[in-house]
């Protein structure tokens, strides 16, 4: 079964009288190729985000939002996931692992992605190099932008800023892979090694 994930795209800000929606513009713009391309009973897990000061995360909001449209979707939530600091596109990725490796459905065994257009390389790179078997990205950016993004994310109202804020952050993205990379890897080694033995009769 091909699994559909959707990297996180950020809120809008609002005040707390408001009843808008709280997804940005291009959080529910990915939302709304998932209403219309996954099909029924499909497998959607969302990818872990951040609160920007908001009672839920981004993922939770979206969650609530794919179940109000598409109730007969399978929509997976990683519950609450708290983190001291930003959580970037490898984080994403790599939060994302972790919670499926605990749940004992990793690896998945095919993978769409969806992501904001510019947000694109970047995230499909992360999640590739994280292990995920990505065969598709679905990319996209809303016809207009009606909702203030939150300030965090002022940039993606400004395609060629985003576009090297992109470049910049996948090196640093690259680097922390790395990092992450080396340390799994010497996990492995320092694992005592369980010997074999064969008994004779």
């Amino acid at each position: 079964m091909i699994a559909h994930i959707v990297v996180p795209e950020g809120l809008a800000q609002t005040n707390e009288k408001s009843e808008q929606c709280l997804l940005s513009d291009y959080y529910e713009a990915l939302l709304t190729q998932v209403i219309h391309t996954v099909p029924l009973n499909g497998q959607v897990f969302l990818a872990p985000g951040n609160r920007f000061n908001y009672p839920a995360s981004e993922e939770q909001y979206a969650a609530e939002y794919l179940m109000s449209k598409r109730p007969d979707l399978n929509v997976f939530v990683p519950p609450d996931i708290s983190h001291p600091t930003y959580l970037d596109t490898f984080d994403n990725a790599i939060i994302l692992r972790t919670w499926l490796q605990k749940q004992g459905q990793w690896p998945l065994e095919k993978v769409n992605l969806y992501c904001n257009a510019p947000h694109c390389l970047r995230s499909t790179i992360l999640f590739r190099l994280c292990g995920f078997h990505v065969q598709s990205v679905i990319r996209c950016r809303p016809k207009a932008v009606h909702r203030k993004i939150v300030s965090r994310l002022w940039f993606y109202n400004y395609p060629i800023i985003q576009n090297l804020y992109e470049l910049t952050s996948l090196i640093y993205n690259l680097g922390r892979w790395l990092k992450w990379k080396t340390s799994l890897h010497n996990t492995n080694i320092n694992q005592p090694k369980i010997e074999h033995c064969t008994i004779r009769k």
